[in-house]
């Protein structure tokens, strides 16, 4: 008698990519944002392999897609303040705005410089 076995854990092919998601907790993805806003070689070498839809949380939703954005453009990381600001003007009129900057204080306390955390966190990705 053979049954189809549905493994959640693996990904179906033809899913909708927008639709991953991490699977690690909240704490863990706080990391991964924290290096790509803080580690110029982290997010260089993440462009290809992390999308900001693959956060869990709105908030580093945004924060990605404004860091992809900005590095993409600019090539360099964009500091704080310029996060901040894009997130102001796109959210000026979310109640939840407030939210997303007290989000982005915390992830800038999670970047750790070095290549241990770097090397690490690729690996997991």
């Amino acid at each position: 008698m053979s049954q189809d076995f549905e493994d959640p854990t693996l990904s179906d092919p033809d899913e909708d990519v927008s639709n991953v998601k991490y699977s690690w907790d909240e704490e863990f993805q706080r990391h991964i944002i924290a290096m790509l806003l803080g580690d110029r070689q982290f997010i260089l070498q993440s462009l290809d392999l992390i999308k900001s839809t693959y956060f869990t949380n709105k908030a580093h939703q945004k924060a990605a897609s404004i860091a992809f954005d900005f590095f993409k453009k600019y090539k360099i990381l964009p500091a704080k303040d310029f996060i901040v600001q894009e997130m102001k003007s796109s959210l000026k009129d979310n109640k939840a705005l407030p939210y997303y900057l007290g989000e982005m204080n915390t992830i800038y306390d999670y970047f750790k410089p070095g290549l241990d955390a770097r090397e690490y966190l690729q690996d997991k990705i």
